[in-house]
């Protein structure tokens, strides 16, 4: 799917550096002593060069996930659907993240949304989200898709990644045995890969 957001943001950066050209030009041109002029010219430099590095930040999490510091959870039977989200949210908070929880539901197939966590850290990000099924697949674990679902959210099991910026993996991998740790403590099951699926609710 095409995302306007990164031809947008480039789009938006380019703009903003013709602009800060065309600035400079006309201070260097108006009648300001020369230390005004340098040092807000220096500021609009350090603001531009902020505004870049906030909006290239995502751009750094590009790329596969890292085996090491993903696994995949089961949710114990019992707890309701979507509740994995507030206590994982719960989790990263007590780690040091901003995590926002959200919900996203298909038209065709709104009683089977997919559950999404991402939650911010100091060079770190972590990534939470139902583990998908085949139809096939769906249809042996107990759900009952519509016709026009190719794929189904388990409701039961969640895929979690755990990444960092380059030169920053310890900190993944601390966060990643951190969550690993409590998830465990909390009796939900854990793999490497995805585990057999449970029936809903």
């Amino acid at each position: 799917m095409f995302d306007p957001f990164f031809p947008l943001m480039l789009v938006a950066a380019a703009l903003a550096f013709v602009g800060l050209l065309w600035f400079q030009k006309r201070l260097k041109a108006a009648s300001l002593p020369g230390t005004a002029t340098i040092s807000t010219i220096a500021g609009l430099w350090m603001l531009f060069a902020g505004g870049c590095a906030y909006l290239a930040w995502p751009l750094l999490f590009l790329g596969p996930d890292d085996p090491r510091t993903s696994m995949y959870v089961q949710v114990p039977i019992g707890p309701t659907s979507g509740s994995f989200n507030e206590k994982l949210s719960s989790m990263l908070e007590g780690e040091g993240f901003h995590p926002n929880s959200t919900s996203i539901s298909s038209p065709d197939d709104p009683e089977n949304p997919m559950y999404i966590v991402e939650a911010r850290g100091v060079f770190t990000r972590v990534w939470s989200q139902n583990q998908l099924l085949s139809r096939e697949e769906a249809f042996a674990c107990g759900y009952r898709p519509s016709e026009e679902d190719l794929i189904v959210n388990d409701e039961r099991q969640y895929r979690i990644a755990v990444t960092s910026i380059p030169f920053f993996r310890a900190r993944a991998q601390a966060t990643f045995a951190a969550l690993k740790a409590e998830l465990l403590r909390n009796g939900y099951g854990m793999s490497a890969k995805p585990l057999p699926c449970q029936r809903p609710a």
